[in-house]
């Protein structure tokens, strides 16, 4: 996780916001630290971290994308370094969107435009913060900053909660240079085609950390 996302998190989630709360963090998985610890320093009610695999910091293995009739709802969910490595991003999204009770908090933090490939397993999408203006429009957006390629987002579900139809939306797609609606596994397969030195070279990087130990 971005050390500017781990100070941006103790500046702007505060004891109020998460004390006797139920969080979901969604993409739980500690890769490179966590926003977990300070958050269940503020004493939350639950906290479950769900991701696609398991290891630590994960309470359930659960993908986000096909959680359409979960009868769960949170008061708080935290979404960070997690959407961009997610293909279908606009249903991740809109579950989120769902599992939050009206009044909930939503905290996200996504790569901005230029920020570097970084594939864990896959690296998909861009945003600015024109497209969370959009995305979110149908939430009271409370915080956006941008901070070192890093987009950060603090939003409240309004009780009249309607949500909005982002299906034809288009965002920047790291691997095709260009907005688009959607992706497949075929373009992560024309850019690993165009990029296999990249690739080459990261595999043999973590074969020689392999080999070290």
């Amino acid at each position: 996780m971005n050390e500017d996302i781990l100070k941006y998190t103790e500046q702007y989630i505060k004891k109020s916001d998460i004390q006797g709360k139920s969080v979901l963090e969604v993409g739980s998985l500690d890769v490179n630290g966590s926003v977990r610890p300070y958050i269940e320093s503020l004493r939350p009610k639950s906290y479950l971290g769900i991701d696609v695999q398991d290891g630590k910091g994960v309470d359930l293995i659960a993908d986000i994308t096909k959680l359409d009739n979960w009868d769960v709802l949170f008061d708080v969910i935290i979404c960070q370094s997690t959407l961009e490595h997610i293909c279908q991003w606009k249903k991740a999204v809109n579950n989120m969107k769902q599992l939050l009770i009206p009044g909930g908090l939503i905290y996200i933090a996504v790569p901005g435009i230029k920020f570097h490939y970084h594939g864990y397993p896959f690296d998909w999408w861009r945003w600015t913060t024109g497209d969370f203006k959009s995305i979110f429009s149908d939430f009271a957006i409370l915080k956006m900053d941008q901070i070192e390629n890093i987009l950060l987002f603090i939003a409240k579900k309004p009780l009249d909660f309607k949500i909005n139809d982002i299906s034809n939306y288009k965002v920047y797609s790291i691997l095709r240079n260009k907005l688009m609606k959607s992706q497949s596994y075929l373009d992560l397969a024309i850019w690993s085609l165009k990029n296999w030195k990249y690739l080459l070279k990261k595999l043999l990087h973590k074969v020689r950390i392999l080999w070290a130990f």
